[in-house]
């Protein structure tokens, strides 16, 4: 699907967080496609711009790196 469409449909259909702030109970908002690419870009640009370190959770750290 492309990639824009998966965007819409995921602004439309939009997962929050629970309030928990942990990765298992909000595994349906970390794992949105929109989410994936803001997080991915995220951690490219934070490395260049200011070269420290960036935690991405582990239940999602194959995705971001692997797509």
């Amino acid at each position: 699907m492309n990639k824009l469409l998966v965007w819409k449909q995921e602004f439309d259909n939009y997962q929050t967080i629970s309030g928990e702030n942990t990765p298992i109970s909000d595994i349906d908002y970390l794992k949105q496609e929109i989410e994936i690419d803001a997080i991915r870009f995220t951690y490219f640009k934070i490395r260049e711009l200011f070269e420290v370190k960036v935690q991405i959770p582990e239940i999602i750290k194959d995705i971001v790196f692997n797509k």
